[in-house]
C-alpha cells in the first residue's frame, strides 16, 4: 500500500485503464477509496469487476479498514530493486493516509541542478524547519507499447556494488594459482627442457610447450566453469539487472579475460624455461 498524492500518476505518466484516479475531493473525512494497478487485479480480483469492488486493507499501526477500489492504473515498478516483475500495488489518498517521511516527485525539462535549486526554495518558503534529506534523479524509460512506464529502481543494494571486488579476487587468486602450478611443472622438467635444448629445439618450440601444458590447463577449467556457470544462472537470475543470464556479450568478455591473464601467467615460467642452462639441467638427477 502506497500513499500517494493526487497528481502521482499525472506526473509519472501512468495510464489509467479503468475507473479515476485520486482528486481534491478524496479528503480525510470522505469515504475511503483506493486505487489499484493491474497486477492487484490479476491477483486479487481476477473474475470480478474491479470497480466497485471493496477491499479490506490491514496496515501496520492501523486499524483494518474497507476500501472501496475507484480506478485501475498501469503497472509501475515500485520497491523492485531488480526490475524483475510488477508487485500488485494498492495506491490509497495521502490525505486519507498521511506518513511523516515522503518524497516528492517532480517532473521537469531543466537540468537537474536547476530543478533542485527550485525545490529547495520553494519547501524553504512553505516551512524552513523541514529537512530534506536528499535530491536525486529517478531515470525512467517507457515500454514499447507506452502501456506503463518503467522505473529504475533508486538503490540495487550493497551485495551488487561487492560483487566486482569478489570477482577481481577471484580472477587474481585464479592467476596465481595457475602461475604457481606452471611454474612447479617447469621446474619439474627442467632436465627435459635441456635435453630439448641440446638435441636442438629453439626458444619458440620450448615456449610453445610450456604454453600449450598451461593452457590445456585453462582449457579444460574453462569448460568446468562455463558449464557449472550456465547451470547456476537460472539461481541468479532474480538478482540481475537489465541483463540476461545468458547474455553471450558478458560470457564471451569473461572468457577472453580469463585467457589473457592465464597467458600472462604462463609467460613467466615459459622465459624461465627457455633461460635453462643445458650443462645444469642435463647433471640434475
Amino acid at each position: 500500500m502506497i500513499a500517494v498524492a493526487p497528481e502521482y500518476f499525472r506526473v509519472l505518466e501512468a495510464s489509467t485503464t479503468a475507473g479515476r484516479t485520486f482528486t481534491s475531493d478524496d479528503r480525510a473525512t470522505s469515504s475511503r477509496v483506493a486505487v489499484v494497478n493491474q497486477a492487484f487485479v490479476e491477483k486479487f480480483l481476477p473474475d470480478a469487476q474491479p470497480i466497485g469492488a471493496r477491499v479490506r486493507v490491514a496496515a501496520p499501526r492501523q486499524p483494518r479498514e474497507l476500501r472501496q477500489v475507484i480506478g485501475v492504473v498501469s503497472n509501475i515498478l515500485e520497491g523492485d530493486a531488480i526490475r524483475q516483475q510488477f508487485k500488485p500495488v494498492l495506491y490509497v489518498p495521502f490525505a486519507q493516509s498521511p506518513v511523516p517521511l515522503v518524497h516528492v516527485l517532480a517532473r521537469a525539462r531543466v537540468s537537474t541542478d536547476q530543478v533542485a535549486r527550485a525545490l529547495r526554495a520553494d519547501i524553504e518558503r512553505l516551512d524552513s524547519d523541514i529537512a530534506i534529506e536528499a535530491l536525486m534523479t529517478l531515470k525512467a524509460s517507457f515500454a514499447f507499447d507506452g502501456d506503463y512506464m518503467d522505473l529504475d529502481h533508486m538503490e540495487l543494494g550493497k551485495g551488487a556494488a561487492a560483487a566486482p571486488t569478489f570477482a577481481v579476487v577471484a580472477l587474481v587468486l585464479a592467476a596465481i594459482g595457475l602461475y604457481a602450478v606452471i611454474a612447479h611443472s617447469v621446474s619439474q622438467r627442467t632436465q627435459e627442457i635441456g635435453v630439448r635444448i641440446a638435441i636442438g629445439a629453439a626458444a619458440r618450440d620450448i615456449r610453445a610447450l610450456v604454453f600449450r601444458d598451461g593452457m590445456t590447463l585453462v582449457a579444460l577449467g574453462i569448460v568446468a566453469g562455463l558449464a557449472a556457470s550456465l547451470a547456476s544462472n537460472r539461481l541468479l537470475q532474480s538478482q540481475l539487472v537489465g541483463v540476461s543470464p545468458f547474455d553471450p556479450v558478458t560470457i564471451i568478455g569473461a572468457l577472453l579475460l580469463l585467457t589473457i591473464v592465464a597467458l600472462m601467467a604462463c609467460g613467466v615460467p615459459a622465459r624461465r624455461a627457455i633461460r635453462v642452462n643445458t650443462v645444469v639441467a642435463l647433471r640434475q638427477e
